[in-house]
């Protein structure tokens, strides 16, 4: 057996690919996430002009930002609309009004965006315990790799032949990254058990309309805050600390401008928190995603996604009904299967204890407390048991 030098042929198609084959990944992610503003849309009663604006917002406003970005400095920084807002708007969808949302996420893109003048952002991700991170990224991502060995039991075939085909993959390091091939087997064990025989529905081309902010007070007090914390403190932080301990350390000082200007941008659509996203960036700036020079193309492909989802929203809703949901559940669960194998031992490395594992329970926990998710406590409750538990208790001799 010989190894392969540094510009083999084999060597050079697997830089090529390896970002292309995360940013892919990312694009399966945005589809199924595009589930999220639907049902959103169903309660407020939105038209689909209106939804079709806010998935414009949510995906191609992002994509633009991030893929100007990314490519000009040459570093994976993944803007998103903030799945967790997404999820907040869903929650409060029943209580009000289209344009008070609007009105509400506006707001809080300008006091994000007035923030950025304290370097808060960066400040906070120098101070946050890397390995807090880790167990952070590891309890997000961990519920998508529970459904998809859980579907073993209805899918055993499915499950068996994907994850056998990425494993053999990652054993034998082609040029294709892991996931592809993997996907490619999934979706032909899918095609065989006959689940692509769905009826082929029109796909509606609508223009977006733009909505006028409305300022409700109570609305402002409900969601803002809310999104401010989202944005900064649960999207934003974690994911410059894990960009940094990858190596890319420019990418700090004007992160919440961005986040704030693009949130501004977001909602004349719709209420849009535009953020950084950890279990994303993950995916898009870990080793997987190709050489360090080079990441930052898993990224740009990300984007490319995302403004494809943006720009033909009736497409991207059509094609998100058109594939079936097992086969969904297989691609997002292998493209977070290397994310958790890389981020395992930094998080057990640091010598704390109590804090990453916490932090993991919690993140994959159901846990919602004063509107803030499990990823807002995963990290209060997991700082608070690295100040008080793990660095006041000595290791035995």
């Amino acid at each position: 057996m010989t190894l392969e030098s540094e510009d083999s042929p084999a060597r050079n198609r697997g830089s090529f690919l390896q970002p292309i084959g995360a940013g892919l990944s990312v694009g399966l992610i945005y589809l199924v996430a595009l589930s999220l503003p639907i049902r959103a849309s169903q309660t407020l009663g939105l038209d689909a002009s209106e939804l079709s604006a806010w998935i414009l917002a949510l995906w191609a406003v992002a994509g633009t930002i991030g893929m100007v970005l990314s490519i000009r400095a040459r570093v994976p920084l993944l803007l998103t609309g903030n799945l967790f807002v997404i999820i907040l708007i869903v929650r409060v969808s029943a209580q009000y009004r289209w344009s008070d949302l609007v009105g509400a996420s506006l707001l809080a893109g300008v006091v994000v965006l007035a923030g950025s003048r304290t370097n808060l952002a960066d400040r906070l991700s120098r101070w946050l315990p890397p390995s807090i991170v880790f167990g952070l990224l590891v309890g997000a991502v961990l519920p998508f790799l529970l459904d998809l060995f859980s579907l073993g039991v209805e899918e055993p075939w499915l499950v068996t032949a994907a994850v056998a085909t990425y494993l053999a993959s990652t054993a034998f390091r082609p040029a294709v990254p892991a996931i592809i091939p993997a996907v490619a087997v999934a979706a032909a064990v899918t095609a065989l058990g006959g689940d692509f025989t769905g009826g082929m529905a029109p796909i509606d081309v609508v223009a977006p309309t733009l909505t006028a902010p409305a300022f409700d007070l109570t609305t402002i007090l409900a969601v803002t805050p809310v999104m401010i914390v989202l944005i900064t403190i649960q999207s934003n932080v974690p994911s410059l600390v894990f960009l940094r301990e990858q190596g890319y350390e420019s990418t700090t000082e004007s992160i919440s401008l961005i986040s704030g200007a693009g949130t501004i941008i977001g909602s004349l659509f719709g209420p849009t928190g535009i953020s950084l996203s950890l279990p994303l960036t993950a995916i898009t700036a870990a080793p997987d995603a190709g050489r360090y020079d080079i990441r930052y193309r898993a990224a740009a492909v990300a984007h490319l996604c995302a403004i494809a989802i943006g720009v033909f929203a009736g497409a991207a809703v059509f094609l998100t009904s058109a594939v079936p949901a097992t086969l969904l559940t297989v691609a997002i669960g292998l493209a977070f299967l290397g994310v958790v194998v890389n981020a395992v031992p930094r998080m057990v490395d640091s010598g704390l204890r109590w804090g990453p594992v916490l932090t993991l329970v919690i993140a994959a926990s159901d846990l919602t407390l004063l509107g803030l998710s499990s990823f807002f406590w995963a990290i209060a409750v997991g700082v608070l048991a690295t100040l008080f538990i793990d660095t006041r208790t000595e290791e035995p001799d």
